[in-house]
C-alpha cells in the first residue's frame, strides 16, 4: 500500500487547517481565531515579555467570542485588571490559554472532517451512476452481476457517508461548546491570577460565580454528548452496512474494487 494509495482513499485528503473557526459571535460574525501564543517550554527558553503579549491578545478574542454566548456564560476579567499583573504572574494564564488553542484546533478539525465528508459523498454518488451505467453495457451475467455489487455498494457508501456528515454536523457543535467551556475556564484563571496578588478590584469578583459558570458548561456539554450517542450509532450501523458490501464486491472482483485505501473517483 503506497502512500498516494492512502491519500485518495475514504479517508480523503487532509485540508489545510483554516485560520477562521465556524462558530458565530452575537453579531452574526465568525469568530476570529486568535493567534498562536508560546507554549510552557517557550516562555522557559524565551524572554517573556513577547508571551504575555499573546496572553493579552488570546483574551481580547476569548472576551468577544464569549460576549456571543450571552448571560449563561458571559462573566469576564477586565483586561484593565490583568494588565497590572506582572510578566510572572500572568505566566500562570499559559496553561489555560494552550487549553483555549486545543480547543480551538478541535474546532478547526471539525470543519474541515466536513468539508472531507461532503467531498466522499459527491463522489460515491458519481460511483452510482458509472456503476448503473456498467450494468446497462453489461456484455455477460458475470460483468452484469459484477456492476450491480458494485452499484449497491457505492449507494450504502452514500448511505453511511450521509450518516457521517450528520454526526460530523453534531461533532462539530460539540467541539464548539467545548471550545466556549475552556474559555469560561480561561475566564476563572484570570481571575485566580488577579486575586491572587490582589489586584484592586479583583475583590469585587466572586470566584465562586466563575467556578458556577464553567461547572454549568461541562455539565451542559456532557449532556449534549450524551444526547449525540444515537447519531454516532447510526453512523457506526451505516458503516458496518456498507462494509459488508464492500467485502462482496472485493470477493467477487478479487479485491480489484472496493480496496478500503482505493475509492473509484
Amino acid at each position: 500500500m503506497t502512500l498516494q494509495q492512502k491519500s485518495v482513499g475514504l479517508i480523503g485528503p487532509r485540508l489545510p487547517s483554516r485560520p477562521i473557526p465556524a462558530s458565530l459571535v452575537g453579531d452574526g460574525t465568525r469568530a476570529p481565531r486568535p493567534p498562536r501564543s508560546w507554549t510552557s517550554a517557550a516562555i522557559a527558553a524565551r524572554s517573556s515579555r513577547p508571551a504575555i503579549s499573546a496572553v493579552r491578545t488570546t483574551a481580547l478574542w476569548a472576551l468577544l467570542l464569549l460576549a456571543g454566548c450571552g448571560g449563561k456564560y458571559g462573566r469576564t476579567v477586565p483586561d484593565d485588571m490583568v494588565n497590572k499583573l506582572t510578566y510572572e504572574d500572568k505566566v500562570d494564564l499559559v496553561e489555560a490559554e494552550n487549553d483555549l488553542f486545543v480547543a480551538y484546533d478541535r474546532v478547526d478539525d471539525a470543519e474541515n472532517e466536513i468539508l472531507r465528508t461532503r467531498d466522499q459523498i459527491r463522489r460515491a454518488k458519481k460511483s452510482v451512476s458509472l456503476a448503473g451505467d456498467e450494468i446497462g453495457q453489461a456484455k455477460d451475467p458475470g460483468t452484469k452481476d459484477l456492476a450491480v455489487l458494485s452499484r449497491d455498494e457505492a449507494a450504502a457508501r452514500v448511505d453511511y457517508l450521509r450518516a457521517k456528515q450528520d454526526w460530523n454536523v453534531r461533532n462539530r457543535e460539540l467541539d464548539e461548546l467545548n471550545r466556549t467551556c475552556a474559555i469560561t475556564r480561561y475566564q476563572l484563571a484570570r481571575l485566580t491570577a488577579v486575586r491572587k496578588v490582589k489586584v484592586s478590584g479583583s475583590e469585587r469578583y466572586d470566584p465562586k460565580d466563575f467556578e458556577r459558570q464553567v461547572k454549568t458548561c461541562e455539565a451542559d456539554l456532557a449532556d449534549r454528548r450524551k444526547s449525540a450517542k444515537p447519531e454516532r450509532e447510526r453512523m457506526e450501523k451505516a458503516r458496518a452496512e456498507w462494509e459488508k458490501k464492500r467485502d462482496v464486491v472485493a470477493r467477487k472482483s478479487f479485491d480489484a474494487r472496493a480496496s478500503p485505501f482505493v475509492e473509484k473517483l
